[in-house]
């Protein structure tokens, strides 16, 4: 029996082996080729470049500075602030990567391999408590790290990864303290540590931690935990919170001299739309509680259910069964997954289009819901799936599925590595035609040019005086005999014709450059 137990250990620890040196390839694969998906990646790979060369998070552009009355210049969706550049928000990810370049730049390339297997251990933790059977916590291991979804994401610069690193942690911490009180001595300090990984995961990423609310809930449900945190604990809780929160805070006044820091909306540089506007608008509760039942169920079939069946289909039966056993701890791991639905399903996000894609923002959003699905479909064949060869078949299904959503899925491994030759070219191309100071009016392909090349998102200016104050910095830019160059990114042609017709009428021409929409703008000669 020993040997027996042994040996699904030394299982265990190959199958992680296996899955992170995967993990490790597809990363190095992705930094090595530059693969830049959106602007969430292009952010993280430019700001811990800058934190790790120069020691800081903004990047200074003079251009803004210059331009104030405009502040178009930079990659897509970085906040403008006295004309500096710094990230959208969640900047824990930034600073890990920033370490990593800073004590060696081949570092970089053990992240997310690292982060990954941290994952992976929580979730097995986390899985045998729940089933208490370590072959199927194994399972449940096994059905999240071969998930389309975490398999993409974690071979990508994404904060979600680290972020979920401290999220299960967090978990299973909260879910082992609520095991101890039911047990002759209580363990604090696995209280103490759900709390700082919770901590920590707000500031990898602040939405995540919000998540972890139905654990907290259910652990102080328990009497004997209530008395703890709130009778013998309570001072030094306190304490605690308070500075880590005054280091929140001191940090935001070093990194953006404003108390709520990344929080604070600004100036965005928006494919569409001058953004800080729209966010003035809307209230906080406005934004929380926004939610379309239409787009839910067309998201809950389209970026759910597509992407993993087999998952869906056992760990929905097993919500329905609730019953059956672990009803409480069942309960609480649904709600977070109630809440992540319900939160992100009814929102549109981008990939909203696509099926089956691993690559879209829901893929990984919806991380946390995938550990605790695999853990639940590994719960539902413990209770009800005695046959081996079925278990197999099962197994053998799921493993086919995976791999074929995460290598031909819309914006998966496929995409990109076709996508890989035409990047290296277009950019072999801009090297080659383009000066190093020359500046690219973009709306959606910043992520192509900069920063090997300045990128002006020129949509950013309201619709109704764009083109007047585009002509404008154009012809103030070409005084300076600073190069300027258009990316035609409208494929009907409608919009190409009426900004061209409209740079004709101001006396600029735009010549066709090379790239197949890339064209320069010059003042016309009389």
């Amino acid at each position: 029996m020993e040997s027996l137990q042994n040996r699904k250990n030394y299982l265990g620890v190959i199958f992680v082996v296996l899955i992170v040196v995967l993990i490790q390839i597809l990363f190095v694969n992705m930094i090595r080729h530059k693969w830049v998906p959106n602007p969430d990646i292009n952010q993280n790979i430019i700001f811990s470049d800058n934190l790790a060369a120069n020691g800081s998070l903004p990047i200074e552009s003079s251009l803004n500075k210059e331009f104030s009355d405009f502040q178009i210049f930079g990659p897509r969706g970085v906040v403008v602030r006295d004309g500096n550049l710094y990230p959208t928000s969640m900047i824990g990810y930034i600073y890990e990567l920033g370490v990593f370049k800073t004590l060696g730049a081949y570092l970089i390339y053990f992240s997310n391999p690292f982060f990954c297997a941290i994952v992976l251990f929580y979730v097995y933790r986390l899985a045998l408590i729940l089933v208490g059977d370590k072959k199927y916590a194994l399972l449940a291991m096994f059905f999240f790290a071969l998930n389309p979804a975490f398999i993409f994401v974690s071979s990508m610069p994404y904060n979600n990864m680290l972020a979920l690193v401290f999220f299960f942690a967090a978990a299973y911490y909260a879910v082992s303290f609520l095991k101890s009180a039911h047990s002759e001595s209580l363990n604090p300090s696995h209280f103490w540590l759900f709390l700082i990984f919770s901590i920590i995961s707000f500031w990898v990423r602040y939405s995540i931690a919000v998540f972890l609310f139905p654990i907290l809930a259910l652990t102080l449900f328990n009497k004997r935990i209530r008395n703890y945190v709130f009778k013998i604990e309570k001072g030094s809780i306190g304490i605690f919170i308070g500075f880590v929160f005054l280091i929140f805070i001191a940090a935001n006044f070093v990194i953006y001299d404003n108390f709520l820091g990344f929080l604070r909306p600004g100036n965005v540089l928006n494919a569409y739309e001058h953004f800080s506007a729209p966010l003035k608008e809307l209230s906080l509760p406005e934004r929380i509680v926004k939610f379309n039942p239409v787009l839910f169920f067309s998201n809950l079939q389209n970026q759910v259910i597509a992407v993993s069946p087999i998952i869906c289909l056992f760990a929905f039966l097993n919500i329905f069964l609730l019953k059956r056993r672990g009803g409480a701890l069942k309960i609480a791991l649904f709600f977070i997954v109630f809440m992540q639905f319900a939160f992100y399903l009814g929102r549109e996000w981008s990939g909203v289009s696509f099926v089956g894609s691993v690559g879209t923002s829901y893929a990984r959003y919806l991380l946390p819901s995938w550990g605790i699905l695999s853990i639940m479909a590994a719960d539902f064949l413990y209770i009800f799936l005695e046959s081996k060869t079925t278990l197999f078949l099962i197994v053998t299904s799921f493993l086919a599925l995976s791999v074929n959503t995460a290598l031909n899925s819309n914006m998966a491994y496929v995409y990109f590595n076709n996508s890989v030759a035409w990047s290296y070219n277009l950019q072999s191309q801009i090297e080659i035609n383009t000066p190093e100071d020359s500046i690219f009016f973009v709306t959606v392909s910043d992520k192509y040019f900069y920063p090997l090349r300045e990128t002006a998102i020129y949509t950013t200016i309201p619709e109704e005086e764009r083109l007047d104050k585009t002509v404008w910095v154009i012809n103030a830019l070409l005084d300076r005999k600073i190069s300027i160059y258009f990316i035609d990114e409208d494929k009907t042609g409608i919009e190409k014709a009426k900004i061209f017709s409209y740079f004709e009428e101001n006396g600029l021409s735009a010549n066709y450059s090379f790239g197949g929409n890339v064209y320069e703008i010059q003042k016309q000669i009389n």
